[in-house]
């Protein structure tokens, strides 16, 4: 979740307005998890039905089930682009050139932004970068 934070706070300092799933959105990312084959299912499940309800918008994968099975990804006729966990630092600037800077305006240096909890009322710790997939319960 510190992630899907920092990712949602640095495209709304870049410019962009993080919204809901009932609104129409022009960008999509989904940040996945992927301990379990459960977790890759519901990943997969979400990217289709998000290409399904917005066909226009880019739909990004990103997170560990996308550094681990980012071929798969590509593959996927509902994922416009993949952005491996690794690479999660750079999801703004790789979006904006992927969509070739069309509608984008550039704010880093005039909008302050404090943080988006994502509907939260608690900000979360990030206490791991990554996944080994050896997590137990």
């Amino acid at each position: 979740m510190a992630d899907s934070q920092s990712m949602s706070s640095e495209f709304e300092r870049r410019g962009f307005t993080v919204s809901n799933r009932t609104s129409n959105p022009d960008v999509y990312i989904l940040n996945s998890c992927t301990v379990t084959n459960m977790a890759d299912k519901k990943a997969r499940k979400s990217l289709n039905w998000a290409k399904k309800r917005w066909p226009n918008a880019l739909v990004v994968a990103t997170g560990c089930y996308a550094e681990r099975a980012d071929k798969e990804l590509n593959e996927m006729g509902s994922v416009d682009l993949v952005v491996k966990g690794s690479n999660k630092s750079d999801i703004v600037s790789t979006v904006v050139e992927y969509i070739g800077g069309y509608g984008y305006v550039d704010t880093a240096n005039e909008a302050n932004v404090t943080g988006n909890l994502l509907g939260r009322t608690r900000a979360s710790i990030k206490i791991q970068e990554g996944c080994d997939q050896v997590c137990s319960y």
